[in-house]
């Protein structure tokens, strides 16, 4: 796989962690930052950028991909 193919499954998964934990953040007592409390389409681009970069480094260091 390349690096940019691991970079997509990278934000594939931080697309998704960004809407579960958004979703599921009110039922453990967590309020979220409005600016962020967004679709990811919405997310401002360094909180993208943060999130993708750190699944591709947990991913990687996980030797999951």
């Amino acid at each position: 796989m390349t690096t940019a193919q691991k970079l997509k499954v990278a934000e594939r998964v931080a697309k998704r962690f960004h809407y579960h934990y958004e979703k599921q953040a009110p039922d453990y007592g967590y309020k979220t930052r409005k600016a962020t409390a967004v679709p990811w389409s919405k997310l401002p681009k360094s909180n993208k950028q943060l999130m993708i970069s750190s699944v591709f480094r947990t991913l990687l260091d996980t030797d999951m991909l």
